[in-house]
């Protein structure tokens, strides 16, 4: 099967229904409308979003609203991705990019937020699955999750041998890897792409024999270094 050209729109990733408790008219509606202005300017801050002041405020409304998460935002748009990648939409298989990303925010005065980086970094970590079709052409988020890492936790990378592999942050991309699967569930869909952070031999082996709902044969892994 053929490739198809990217269709998921922000009205297909968000159809109605797919909040739940979130489903008011307005905020769905607000959700779609931010989403659009961010697509026109891509790297553009809240408070210079759209053309208007009303824009901006109804913006940063959407955001503060208590019912409103990451995980809650995302979860209708991942799970239209994986299933049109399960009806093969991007290709007849499709290149699942997993990769980690330190967001710094150490000129922001909040809390909420742990180390990154040096101990004088402030922020959160986030990790994403992306799809890609095989041309390289983006085709959506399976997945991505944050997280905030204490920083009394500097130095327990010392005792990592001492502790199960479910109790290290490492456990987070075979998670990552087991989401993209499920959220997907068919056999040979996805080829995972990691790269040398990636590299960790409890993540190799059990993706190596990896037993999926609905999937048999083991999960491909291809990992890359990077260039010299």
């Amino acid at each position: 099967m053929q490739a198809a050209p990217l269709y998921l729109t922000y009205e297909v990733l968000y159809p109605a229904g797919s909040f739940g408790p979130l489903d008011e008219v307005w905020l769905r509606q607000r959700l779609l409308h931010t989403l659009h202005l961010m697509e026109e300017q891509p790297g553009v801050t809240i408070n210079r979003l759209g053309t208007s002041r009303a824009e901006r405020m109804g913006a940063y409304r959407m955001v503060e609203n208590e019912d409103v998460s990451f995980q809650r935002l995302l979860e209708p748009a991942a799970q239209t991705v994986g299933k049109a990648v399960a009806q093969g939409l991007a290709g007849e298989v499709a290149l699942c990019v997993h990769d980690r990303t330190e967001v710094e925010l150490s000129h922001l005065s909040m809390s909420g937020v742990g180390q990154v980086g040096n101990p004088v970094c402030q922020g959160f970590l986030l990790q994403t699955a992306l799809v890609e079709q095989m041309d390289g052409t983006a085709f959506g988020v399976l997945g991505a999750r944050t997280w905030v890492r204490p920083a009394e936790q500097r130095g327990k990378a010392q005792s990592r041998k001492q502790r199960p592999f479910e109790h290290k942050e490492s456990v987070l991309w075979w998670q990552a890897l087991v989401e993209a699967e499920e959220r997907v569930g068919e056999p040979g869909r996805l080829l995972h792409i990691i790269d040398a952070e990636g590299y960790i031999f409890e993540l190799l082996t059990r993706a190596a024999s990896a037993s999926f709902q609905r999937i048999s044969s083991p999960c491909p892994i291809v990992t890359r270094r990077p260039p010299p």
